[in-house]
């Protein structure tokens, strides 16, 4: 019973992650490397596809393995794994002073969308210092 409700939950992430990515199941298939049919089988839960398979599809989808095996994947989680991963991938080829920055900025973001009075507060401080150092 377990191994059902384990191949439902795959192909349930599955077909949420193909569809956020706007593609068919002929298209999904092909950059797995498996059979259309195969694929099919995987997406209705019908199938209980290897580890070996599953790593297929997350490198074909371009998602981390273990995301395949979470409950109900949501459209939303999808897209913003996928972000990350591409940001992920961006930042590893930065050098390390402009990766430091780039934190830097992101973390002024988080700070911004958290606290955006405090955040602002600070800004404007800062604005204040670098004046009256120039």
């Amino acid at each position: 019973m377990a191994e059902k409700n384990s191949c439902k939950l795959i192909g349930e992430n599955l077909k949420v992650l193909r569809k956020t990515l706007g593609i068919t199941q002929m298209e999904a298939a092909e950059r797995i490397d498996i059979s259309v049919s195969g694929y099919r089988e995987i997406e209705r839960g019908n199938a209980n596809p290897t580890l070996r398979t599953l790593e297929l599809i997350a490198k074909g989808l371009d998602v981390p393995p273990l995301a395949l095996l979470k409950n109900s994947m949501e459209e939303e989680k999808v897209q913003i794994t996928r972000a990350i991963m591409l940001i992920a991938v961006a930042v590893s080829k930065l050098s390390l002073p402009m990766r430091k920055q780039f934190l830097d900025q992101v973390n002024l973001l988080v700070m911004s969308l958290s606290e955006p009075e405090e955040f602002e507060q600070e800004l404007l401080e800062n604005a204040d210092e670098e004046k009256r150092g120039a």
